[in-house]
């Protein structure tokens, strides 16, 4: 998951001039804006940690993680699977096609269990 927030996040973070684009994009998308302040706010140990420098990659994997704990590992099973194949399958895909070397390639080497 570390490896793929960061590898996600890379571009805007070496360029200063795509986080001003990125800060007055998400100005103008109000709504999405309040869903992150509401999110941050339940969680007062993610906004902490936006205040120490060089932790912009580390915050977003706390967000990835706690928002993957509460909305999927922390709900009940019963008639939620295909409401929760997409969002999955997404993070699956964008997970192998981004990290290195790429998982689930035939022939990619495969961890032993022997010792």
């Amino acid at each position: 998951m570390s490896e793929w927030a960061e590898k996600f996040m890379e571009p805007v973070l070496a360029d200063d001039t795509m986080k001003t684009e990125l800060v007055a994009s998400s100005r103008k998308k109000t709504s999405e804006l309040s869903t992150i302040k509401k999110y941050l706010s339940r969680h007062p140990d993610l906004l902490r940690g936006i205040h120490f420098p060089e932790t912009d990659v580390d915050v977003a994997i706390g967000i990835i993680m706690r928002f993957l704990h509460d909305t999927i590992f922390q709900r009940v099973l019963y008639g939620t699977v295909t409401e929760l194949v997409g969002p999955v399958n997404f993070i699956e895909g964008s997970m192998r096609a981004n990290v290195q070397p790429e998982r689930g390639k035939t022939g990619a080497a495969k961890p032993s269990l022997r010792r």
